[in-house]
């Protein structure tokens, strides 16, 4: 009796790194964001879903919240993902409201706090703890 049994073709290789810095992360957050689509279960979901993974082992093990404030911890989720000032507009909701916010002048909002949390993946917890705002 003649049996070919199939082999099953191996995946391409997908470049998994580790994360090591902010530019990795940033590279690996852009790979994330051309993987959003991808269907559950497909060889891109799966990609989608390790490198997940990855970029939240790298931002666990950098990331001490227990000494922030929650401007200090929105200052430093923008740095860890690659981010600008501007890019908190969608967060904050203007150009002058992210001068005030992180400048101190002016208190985050309950939605501010509820897209911060969405957004940049910062704790609830952490986001409505009190903070000292700047005089003048």
């Amino acid at each position: 009796m003649n049996m070919t049994s199939s082999t099953p073709q191996p995946f391409e290789p997908m470049q998994f790194r580790i994360i090591r810095c902010a530019e990795d992360l940033g590279r690996a957050l852009a790979r994330i964001d051309q993987l959003m689509t991808a269907p559950a279960g497909s060889e891109e979901g799966e990609e989608l879903e390790i490198w997940a993974a990855l970029v939240e082992k790298y931002e666990d093990s950098v990331t001490d919240f227990d000494d922030l404030d929650p401007i200090d911890a929105i200052e430093q989720a923008v740095e860890l993902r690659g981010l600008k000032r501007g890019d908190l507009v969608s967060v904050l909701g203007s150009p002058s409201r992210v001068t005030e916010v992180l400048g101190r002048r002016r208190k985050l909002t309950l939605g501010m706090i509820r897209r911060a949390h969405e957004m940049l993946g910062l704790p609830l917890e952490l986001l409505v703890q009190p903070y000292e705002l700047r005089r003048g």
